[in-house]
């Protein structure tokens, strides 16, 4: 069975390489990639499990992971500039 939408597995794995929204890649940033592709994989065996019955509750599931996605990540892009400006100092 497939679904498409914003929780089509393709589209969320496409929106995970960062490369297009102007941020450089970063140190780690192909490990981080991974996990979150391992989430979204986890989604969607999760989706299927469900069978796609409660789709607003996954849809809920996957705004909250995404937010928590970018709070992490600004954490991380803060904390590599701030180690960046300490090396150069």
């Amino acid at each position: 069975m497939s679904v498409d939408g914003p929780l089509d597995g393709g589209a969320s794995r496409a929106s995970l390489g960062g490369a297009s929204n102007g941020v450089p890649p970063s140190p780690g940033g192909a490990e981080v990639s991974a996990s979150l592709e391992g989430l979204v994989s986890a989604l969607d065996s999760l989706k299927q499990s469900l069978g796609y019955d409660d789709y607003s509750a996954v849809e809920r599931l996957v705004k909250d992971l995404r937010d928590e996605n970018a709070e992490i990540r600004g954490y991380a892009e803060s904390a590599i500039r701030e180690a960046q400006r300490l090396q150069e100092s």
